[in-house]
């Protein structure tokens, strides 16, 4: 099975520290989100796997191989990201050949299908496009490599609603027809909820969660009410968050409810969203339990 694996990854420029002891395994053929508040370091933890920069400390391997060191990196992971990777000029057909050049097996048919749907015309200068237009352009070529790794950092910045939804629906048709991994960074989380297997919470650099979306979907849970009912209820389960004001005690729970004990009267319990569990987890004065 095909992986990228992380160990232990920090990136520090000066004294500034973007990431934290980051360890995170990225499967084949799969959908993942990687979630995290502007400047949690998502973009960072994305150049650093494409190769773009290098780790202050840890490792980052392809298959077993440093990613720097691998002959097959630069094929098979790809980074959709706001950096212009032509020379000038450069038009949109331009673009599609030096792509079907470059990445054999990219997907020409497809990458001219889509730039109808998204209303780019071929001659245009990539240059002159606007900035929903660049994100349009940057997301078809995205979209038709054949790389096994593709990362899209804030893939829908500059789309109205519309073209957003349109780009969902995109990605989901080339996953199906030919799976690979695609790792999605994205603070707009509802949206692209449904579509992800796995998702990891990034929060001031650091790691705070790593899970299927369907076991968080199916387990997370907010368990409010005064301090000493909560702690009652909850006894010895595994908190994953919990913040206070005045007597009143909130703990976002990952793991099954008691079972053998009924919640008290003054305790509410609440399903969460994968938008709600991420704030509940990264909101300031929240403290991991």
């Amino acid at each position: 099975m095909r992986q990228i694996e992380l160990t232990r990854v920090s990136k520090h420029f000066g004294k500034l520290h973007v990431l934290t002891d980051v360890t995170w395994t990225v499967p084949e053929k799969t959908i993942v989100g990687v979630i995290g508040r502007n400047g949690a370091g998502k973009s960072t933890l994305f150049d650093l796997i494409a190769g773009r920069l290098f780790p202050s400390s840890g490792t980052i391997q392809l298959d077993g191989v440093p990613v720097l060191q691998s002959p097959a990196a630069g094929n098979d992971i790809y980074l959709m990201s706001d950096q212009n990777i032509f020379p000038k000029p450069t038009t949109v057909a331009d673009a599609l050949r030096i792509m079907t050049d470059f990445y054999p097996g990219f997907d020409t048919a497809w990458a001219h299908q889509l730039t109808k749907q998204f209303g780019l015309t071929e001659k245009w200068q990539l240059t002159d496009l606007s900035t929903g237009g660049a994100t349009i352009m940057r997301m078809i070529l995205a979209l038709c490599v054949p790389s096994a790794f593709v990362f899209l950092d804030e893939p829908t910045l500059g789309m109205d609603a519309t073209y957003r939804e349109e780009f969902y629906r995109a990605l989901v048709a080339t996953y199906a027809d030919r799976p690979r991994t695609f790792v999605i960074s994205t603070h707009l989380i509802d949206e692209v909820a449904g579509m992800m297997s796995q998702v990891m919470f990034l929060d001031r650099g650091r790691k705070r969660l790593e899970a299927a979306t369907d076991d968080l979907q199916a387990t997370a849970r907010q368990v409010s009410g005064p301090t000493a009912s909560v702690e009652a209820y909850l006894g010895s389960t595994e908190r994953a968050a919990a913040s206070r004001l005045g007597n009143l005690l909130q703990v976002t729970v990952l793991t099954p409810l008691p079972t053998d004990r009924p919640v008290p009267p003054d305790v509410t319990v609440t399903p969460l969203s994968l938008q709600q569990l991420f704030v509940a987890m990264t909101e300031k004065g929240a403290a991991q339990s």
